[in-house]
């Protein structure tokens, strides 16, 4: 018997990724900086990104 698993699909995880998902260590990489750089920065939800608080409470190096 086959196991199934539930990953998540990129519909899931809210990411949008800027570079083809195609394997190579170059679209892995230039992906996982960019979501790093987006959780840790910001904007999360692109440029015109409001925030009901301080962004200080949202990211930890964002002004």
């Amino acid at each position: 018997m086959a196991e199934s698993t539930n990953a998540p699909t990129p519909a899931d995880t809210g990411y949008v990724l800027n570079f083809p998902t195609d394997g190579t260590s170059f679209g892995v990489r230039e992906n996982l900086v960019d979501i790093l750089e987006r959780e840790l920065l910001g904007p999360i939800h692109g440029e015109e990104e409001l925030l009901p608080f301080s962004p200080k409470q949202m990211y930890l190096v964002g002004l």
